[in-house]
């Protein structure tokens, strides 16, 4: 167990310093990104400071967004009613950037991709390499310097959700129903409804795989336990989400004003030939002007890293006969489809 620590640790530092190395003027607050989605939230949020300030309360009513909203209910000013957000306030006010907010989160995701891995009772070197894969996701990266904090932050709840509804699966006890619904929750509390539809997805497959092949004496027990455990989750994220529901009629997306239609929906989905810039990122440029595929216009490709995703294909056909191995083969082909 030492040893795991220690390997554990050198990783951490490791990253730690690349990203000193990446981010420097950054993090030191000297700097910020200036790409639109960073700049226009940052500028509603200092028109929120300065009225906190003047008014010594958190204004409840934007008038810049739709000639006037609640800031609830427009999907701004979340940030307090996201738990962990109460710390980081303490630690901005110090001092440290806010930027730093988004680095703690991609180490808990390392985390949680290392507890993953190691719940597969694989070796530690290939949890580390995991954990090291996903925090250096390019993805999650162009996240952060194009000033979409939510979906990174949201992203990184993805592997602890999956380890804890392992844990629950091999022991329901009411302890381990709270640690999946607590997971749940903060996930949705950090507000990227796209990252968590995609999460309860996944999950929700992995439930209906339990189904097919848990003993009867257990499948039915684990199967509703767990369902009770996400909507407990949700139930802790409804301070943000039953104010929107008031004005999902008025969406452009509302089925009442007949769907923003599937050509508008899939503006950002991926072409046939778009999945080579998995192997090659440069294939329709590397984004921006630059960029030649099908989508409006992108800022990045879908780029993982190709050791990473050699290391998966050698896996799918070179690791023995496993149940768990089918369902994530199942998953990735369902996800590139």
């Amino acid at each position: 167990m030492i040893v795991d620590r220690k390997v554990y640790i050198v990783f951490f530092v490791i990253i730690g310093l690349l990203f000193l190395f990446l981010y420097g003027e950054i993090l030191d607050g000297s700097h910020v990104f200036a790409s639109g989605d960073y700049l226009n939230p940052l500028s509603i949020l200092k028109g929120i400071e300065l009225s906190e300030a003047k008014f010594s309360e958190r204004p409840i009513w934007l008038p810049w967004i739709f000639t006037g909203m609640p800031s609830v209910h427009a999907f701004n000013d979340l940030s307090r009613l996201y738990f962990p957000n109460l710390v980081f306030e303490h630690v901005n006010k110090i001092g440290v950037p806010d930027f730093w907010n988004l680095i703690y989160h991609l180490f808990f995701g390392m985390a949680g991709c290392i507890a993953l891995i190691r719940k597969f009772k694989l070796d530690r070197l290939i949890a580390v390499y995991a954990g090291t894969g996903f925090i250096l996701l390019p993805y999650l990266h162009v996240m952060a310097v194009h000033g979409h904090g939510s979906q990174l932050m949201s992203s990184v709840y993805i592997p602890w959700i999956f380890w804890s509804v392992i844990k629950f699966k091999e022991r329901t006890s009411i302890n381990n129903f709270f640690i999946v619904s607590l997971f749940v929750g903060l996930q949705l509390l950090r507000s990227h409804i796209q990252i968590a539809y995609y999460t309860w997805c996944f999950i929700g497959l992995y439930l209906f795989f339990q189904l097919a092949i848990l003993p009867n004496s257990r499948k039915i027990k684990f199967f509703i336990s767990a369902s009770f455990s996400f909507l407990l989750g949700f139930l802790m994220s409804l301070s943000i989400f039953l104010p929107v529901i008031n004005y999902t009629p008025y969406s452009i997306r509302s089925s009442r004003l007949g769907g923003a239609g599937i050509e508008y929906a899939t503006n950002w989905s991926m072409s046939l030939f778009e999945y080579a810039t998995f192997l090659i990122p440069s294939f329709y440029g590397f984004g921006g002007q630059l960029y030649s595929g099908d989508m409006p216009f992108t800022d990045y490709p879908n780029y993982s890293g190709i050791l990473v995703l050699l290391l998966a294909i050698y896996s799918m056909f070179n690791l023995k006969p496993d149940k768990l191995k089918y369902f994530l083969v199942t998953v990735c082909g369902l996800s590139i489809l």
